[in-house]
């Protein structure tokens, strides 16, 4: 499997395949360069099989975020409210949607761990 920066994966939407994206487990560290991966098969959270998550997400302890329609889902929203968006517009909807599980108001103030987030 392929590794794909953050900033590939929310840029190019074309380009993703179906299914889940894994990123390492540490979400406070994650930045557009970081490095994750997809699995390309339906994973059976109940059973014990591994075959379809990538080997390099198993040894690195990497958590699976998000699949490749929530990620559309996500930078489309981002996109209809900003006339004007950035990549790090785009991001930082990831990171809220992936730490609140909701999609981002950019006309909304949050309260995140003690931290405004707008």
């Amino acid at each position: 499997m392929e590794l794909r920066s953050i900033k590939e994966i929310l840029f190019n939407l074309k380009n993703n395949p179906n299914g889940d994206f894994y990123l390492p487990p540490n979400i406070d560290d994650w930045n557009l360069d970081t490095l994750g991966v997809f699995s390309e098969g339906m994973h059976c959270p109940l059973s014990n099989s591994t075959g379809d998550i990538p080997k390099q997400t198993i040894e690195g302890g990497w958590i699976k975020v998000i699949d490749n329609h929530l990620i559309e889902k996500i930078t489309e929203n981002a996109k209809s409210q900003l006339s004007h968006y950035t990549m790090n517009s785009l991001f930082s909807a990831f990171v809220f949607y992936v730490k609140t599980m909701v999609l981002l108001s950019f006309k909304t103030k949050y309260i995140i761990k003690g931290v405004i987030v707008k």
